[in-house]
């Protein structure tokens, strides 16, 4: 049983054949929601890319 407390946000990011924008999109996502003060998770989900 994980001790971190679930998430207050979920942000869903599709990421089909988005490999060089990837990391500058999750550096700024971090940033803001580290900003808001709530706890987040990032979920990334790739469908195919190639």
């Amino acid at each position: 049983m994980s001790l971190d407390p679930m998430p207050y946000l979920s942000i869903v990011v599709p990421i089909y054949n988005e490999v060089d924008s990837l990391p500058r999109l999750l550096e700024r996502l971090r940033q803001v929601l580290t900003h808001s003060g709530s706890t987040y998770e990032i979920l990334c989900v790739d469908d195919g890319s190639r």
